[in-house]
C-alpha cells in the first residue's frame, strides 16, 4: 500500500486552492467569477508553498516508513532461511503463502499435526534468533 502511495501521491492543483479560497469575499455578497483579488492571491501562493511543504513531508515520511518494513521484511526472510529446509518451508507455507496446516500438510506429504508441530519448533527458533540479536543490540 505505501508504496502505491509513493508512487500515486494526492496532489491539489493551484486552480483547485485558488477556485475554494475564492469562494466567496468577506462581506458573504460571493465573488464573481474569473476574479480573484490580491489579498486571496497572495494568500493561495502562501497557502501553496505549504501545501508543497506537507506533500514533501508526507512523502519522506512514507519512504522512510517503506524502507523499515523492506528492511524488516528482509530480516525476516533472512532468519527463516537460516532455519532447517523443513522448517523454513513450514514457515514459508504457511506464513508467506498463508496457507493451512492441511494445505502445507499437502504439498509436503505431512500430516496438518506434523506441520503443526514443525511451525512451532520453527518458531521458537526464530524467537530465539530475535532474542539473541535484541541482547546483542542492548
Amino acid at each position: 500500500m505505501l508504496e502505491y502511495e509513493q508512487a500515486y501521491p494526492v496532489h491539489v492543483s493551484e486552480r483547485e486552492i485558488l477556485d475554494a479560497m475564492n469562494y466567496a469575499k468577506g462581506d458573504g455578497s460571493g465573488s464573481a467569477s474569473g476574479h480573484i483579488s490580491n489579498k486571496t492571491m497572495y494568500i493561495a501562493l502562501n497557502y501553496q508553498q505549504v501545501i508543497e511543504r506537507m506533500n514533501q513531508e508526507t512523502r519522506d515520511d512514507i519512504a522512510c516508513h517503506l524502507e523499515l518494513l523492506k528492511r524488516e521484511a528482509a530480516r525476516i526472510e533472512f532468519y527463516v532461511s537460516l532455519l532447517d529446509q523443513r522448517q523454513e518451508e513450514v514457515i514459508r507455507y504457511s506464513y508467506f503463502e498463508q496457507l493451512t496446516n492441511e494445505e502445507a500438510g499437502t504439498k509436503m506429504h505431512l500430516a496438518a499435526r506434523t506441520i503443526k508441530d514443525i511451525k512451532k519448533r520453527a518458531i521458537d527458533a526464530l524467537t530465539e534468533m530475535y532474542n539473541y540479536i535484541s541482547e546483542l543490540q542492548k
